[in-house]
């Protein structure tokens, strides 16, 4: 059977008075998306360079967050440095960024995209991987942007970690007929755990937008109410037990545009003859970015989420 070690992510995000930069190939950008077309650029040439305090330099001054995967959170310039510092001791990085879809309301700009990176040791040997990220970034005088925190992680797990399920084959349930209206990115991270709690994919699904993105690790990006119904239910039926308990979190609001981030534990008990009762446990960090509709209502437009380490199971 099949094991599952992802956390998944919870959280909502709020705002008012979004936009959605046109897609890549239609002939128009809007000014967020070529701001954040330069900030990828940099961000790439950065890490060719080598050097940490340009990376460092791509990042807002006060508070910034730099959350990778197998890894803690590093907070602050100095702790950014480090993170970059100790990445690039391990040989030359060549990284490719796609910037795949981009959200604005005021001063805050929030895009998601893919990438895919070699890591050239000092013998000549080569790591290739692919990924997906989101940046929070805030708009400056200038018009140019800077990261206030970004998260990645890899489309396939690290070697030795818990693998991802099977997407369900017996379809996806639809959003819930009766789905409530949650009027509070924390009532909409809330109601999220209360609902992965108790099984309730219907609910779950309810809870993002119609063509909402969950960016899974160890898994390409599920897209639509069908794929994360599909995914999510996967998970409920392969634990009896799911508990995803926040210890600390964070929210922006601009508008109808939010977005939270934080760290949290996740405790799941494995269901099933020959592994009911066996344990995954961990801690991870996440952001999510949700948008407020005509109604009032908040949904999850993105979730995305790593590890502080691989997931391994513990035992029960």
């Amino acid at each position: 059977m099949n094991r599952a070690g992802a956390i998944l992510a919870i959280l909502g995000l709020v705002a008012a008075g979004f936009g959605c930069a046109p897609p890549a190939g239609d002939g128009s950008r809007s000014d967020e998306s070529t701001a954040v077309d330069d900030l990828v650029r940099r961000w790439d040439e950065a890490m060719a360079s080598g050097d940490p305090q340009r990376v460092v330099a791509l990042y807002v001054a006060d508070g910034p967050a730099a959350m990778p995967p197998d890894r803690p959170a590093h907070i602050g310039a100095t702790g950014i440095g480090v993170l970059f510092r100790n990445m690039f001791s391990g040989g030359t990085i060549e990284v490719r960024n796609r910037v795949d879809q981009v959200l604005a309301s005021g001063d805050v700009v929030i895009a998601r995209g893919s990438y895919t990176q070699t890591v050239r040791d000092e013998s000549g040997q080569t790591r290739e991987e692919a990924g997906k990220w989101i940046a929070v970034t805030r708009r400056n005088p200038d018009g140019s942007l800077s990261i206030q925190r970004n998260l990645w992680n890899r489309d396939a797990a690290p070697p030795g970690s818990v693998p991802e399920p099977p997407l369900a084959t017996t379809g996806s349930p639809g959003a819930a007929e009766d789905a409530e209206c949650l009027d509070t990115p924390s009532a909409l991270d809330t109601a999220f755990n209360a609902h992965w709690a108790a099984g309730d994919v219907a609910a779950l699904v309810a809870n993002h937008a119609a063509q909402g993105s969950r960016l899974p690790p160890g898994r390409p990006i599920v897209t639509g109410r069908d794929a994360i119904g599909a995914y999510l239910r996967a998970y409920a039926d392969l634990f009896q037990d799911r508990r995803l308990l926040p210890i600390e979190a964070g929210e922006e609001i601009d508008g109808d545009l939010g977005v939270t981030w934080g760290r949290h534990h996740m405790s799941f008990i494995y269901a099933g003859e020959g592994v009911a009762g066996r344990r995954i446990e961990g801690q991870g960090k996440y952001i999510a970015v949700a948008t407020r509709g005509e109604d009032g209502c908040w949904r999850h437009e993105w979730v995305i989420w790593n590890h502080d380490s691989p997931q391994v199971e513990v035992g029960s």
